[in-house]
């Protein structure tokens, strides 16, 4: 659930940034039109679209309880993370000096990927633990 969650906080600023890019305009065009900020919002979108391409995949190995669920779920959630991390920060950064002001959605949204990044430890600790279960599974621990 935690995966889902963060699939939706990343949907919510990549929105938001698509939609600013596309109304902020700056010699004479729009921001969304600089590959600078097309190609990064893009790469962003696949990111997420893989991640919860995941999060489904881990719901149902959970759903019909099989045995490769666990790590399912942590491959979901370490995609997830990392994905909402990069999408929220490069949200922001669209943004530029609005972005960066505590009480903008932007802010708001990449503060709760980093407390959620938070409660679940380094992506390093992630895929670590990730790796053992994985190890483990093949070693018949």
């Amino acid at each position: 659930m935690l995966a889902a969650e963060l699939i939706g906080t990343g949907r919510r600023a990549l929105e938001g940034a698509v939609e600013y890019a596309g109304q902020r305009r700056q010699f004479g065009r729009s921001i969304g039109s600089f590959q600078a900020i097309k190609h990064v919002l893009a790469d962003r979108s696949v990111q997420l679209d893989a991640a919860w391409m995941l999060v489904r995949g881990a719901a149902h190995s959970l759903d019909g309880k099989r045995t490769d669920a666990d790590v399912a779920a942590r491959t979901a959630l370490a995609a997830a993370a990392d994905a909402v991390e990069a999408v929220t920060a490069d949200a922001l950064h669209t943004r530029g000096g609005v972005g960066f002001t505590w009480e903008h959605r932007s802010h708001v949204l990449l503060r709760r990927a980093r407390a959620r990044r938070s409660l679940l430890g380094s992506p390093a600790h992630r895929l670590d633990v990730l790796a053992e279960r994985l190890l483990g599974s093949a070693h018949g621990s």
